[in-house]
């Protein structure tokens, strides 16, 4: 193919593949990698020029060590809609995503989910590993030095077995905008790495197709939407949990924060926008 960018999604790869890569293609003009979740590990990325990723924060830190640190900010696609059947919520509240356990990961999403899954109508449709991988996943986190009690750690295999029993399938394509369209509350919890920024894909995807996001706080979160008129978010798993009682018991409120939300989003937060801004970048630099 004699590509001049390679993009490479998978970090796990690592530093020497790109440099083999390099020297058994001298056609490679950029190497692009991709940091989602804030990692911040700079051996992931030897050999790579570009280092996209959807945080300020992130953009910083790769930029302070040499790389070239291009933010995208994750939308939506509104060629998505054309897709979708159109129908009145059938699913009260739902979370569409995946748990996992581990230093850095879903922590937080899993507890919160417990928390609100036994107090509120809540349908999960996750991506998780079987009951039958929790001693594997426990084994795993305590070589890795991933546990910050043995009580935290009890308390989340509990949470995680609750859950594993009690959620759908996961979706994926357009059965999960689908079941986001159908629900009239679309929860979100960024992954733990995330710290105080917002910007995960769920939050647009959920407003893409017009259902009302109910999202955790972060600093930024006013950058993207305004609160309690275009989404709703909560500091605390209670405050989770009384906000989405809130909303089931004022249908009217509630459809008018998605309506504005999806608005929003299809003005302010379209993908098509930041992969044409990216490749101006990339045509400046080649």
């Amino acid at each position: 193919f004699k590509p001049d960018v390679l993009f490479m999604h998978g970090w796990e790869l690592g530093g020497p593949f790109v440099q083999a890569l390099r020297q058994r293609f001298p056609t490679l003009k950029k190497v692009v990698g991709y940091d989602g979740i804030a990692r911040h590990n700079l051996d992931c990325f030897l050999g790579t020029d570009i280092v996209i990723v959807p945080m300020r924060d992130s953009v910083r830190f790769y930029q302070a060590h040499g790389f070239i640190g291009h933010l995208f900010e994750l939308g939506f696609n509104p060629g998505i809609l054309r897709l979708l059947e159109k129908r009145p919520p059938s699913i009260p509240a739902s979370f569409v995503g995946s748990v996992n356990m581990g230093r850095r990961t879903h922590n937080e999403r899993l507890r919160l989910l417990h928390h609100v899954n036994r107090r509120c109508p809540l349908q999960l449709f996750l991506s998780m590993q079987p009951v039958s991988q929790i001693p594997r996943i426990i084994a795993s986190n305590v070589v890795h030095r991933r546990v910050p009690s043995w009580r935290s750690l009890i308390s989340d295999i509990n949470a995680y077995w609750h859950l594993a029993r009690d959620h759908h399938p996961a979706v994926f394509g357009k059965e999960m905008y689908q079941t986001l369209a159908n629900s009239a509350v679309s929860l979100n919890c960024h992954i733990d790495a995330a710290g105080a920024n917002a910007g995960n894909m769920r939050m647009f995807e959920a407003t893409g197709v017009g259902s009302c996001l109910l999202t955790d706080w972060k600093t930024n979160l006013h950058e993207f939407f305004e609160l309690d008129r275009e989404i709703v978010a909560y500091h605390s798993p209670d405050e989770c949990v009384d906000k989405l009682m809130y909303l089931a018991q004022n249908p009217k409120q509630r459809e008018a924060i998605a309506q504005a939300g999806q608005r929003r989003t299809l003005k302010d937060h379209n993908i098509q926008t930041e992969i044409r801004r990216f490749g101006e970048m990339l045509l400046e630099i080649l």
